[in-house]
């Protein structure tokens, strides 16, 4: 690869961490969250790892945004594995 290629394509990789502002509602949030659990549930039944260190970082990152908001509305008490 020339030096120019591979300055591109690092360009391109670092658009990556470009942050996004996105209008979710509670909802779209809740129908993350339970399909991020249903496939980490699917990885423990197939022994495979379909999400990386990043998607289980963004999973949880997610759950907890998702129980913050809950607790904020008055949706939850804040139990241990409630959501």
């Amino acid at each position: 690869m020339t030096t120019a290629m591979n300055c591109e394509t690092e360009d391109r990789l670092d658009l990556l961490d470009a942050r996004l502002d996105m209008n979710l509602s509670l909802n779209d949030l809740r129908i993350l969250v339970g399909s991020f659990r249903a496939l980490e549930y699917q990885m423990g039944l197939d022994e495979a790892s379909y999400l990386d260190a990043d998607g289980l970082g963004l999973k949880r990152r997610l759950e907890e945004a998702y129980r913050g908001t809950l607790l904020r509305l008055g949706l939850q008490t804040g139990g241990i594995g409630s959501m």
